[in-house]
């Protein structure tokens, strides 16, 4: 059998384990024990994007070069699952609102 490298890895490796003590009488147990080698959870994560909501959410041409560029810089596929404004910038947005209001 050849030496195992990430290259000829299998997806799962099953483990036959014996614990055992050395009193009298000899006690022991068995289980198996199971390795995954590959990520199998997916993750949902969350960028922020320095850009107008408006202007994603018109252009879908925007959203797929978004995607390429989060997996050039993640290294794994990724999807944008939905859009929205970031909430401490509608914040920001209000109150300049309000100091606008304010001056008038």
């Amino acid at each position: 059998m050849a030496p195992l490298t990430s290259t000829n890895l299998p997806s799962l490796i099953q483990l036959q384990v014996r614990a055992y003590d050395l009193g009298v009488p000899h006690l022991h147990a068995e289980t198996v024990v199971q390795i995954y080698t590959q990520e199998v959870v997916a993750r949902s994560i969350h960028f922020l994007v320095p850009k107008r909501i408006e202007s994603l959410q018109e252009k879908v041409e925007d959203i797929r070069r978004m995607e390429m560029l989060l997996t050039l810089l993640t290294g794994a596929p990724t999807t944008i699952n939905n859009v929205q404004p970031y909430l401490d910038e509608l914040i920001a947005l209000s109150e300049r609102i309000d100091i606008t209001k304010q001056d008038k």
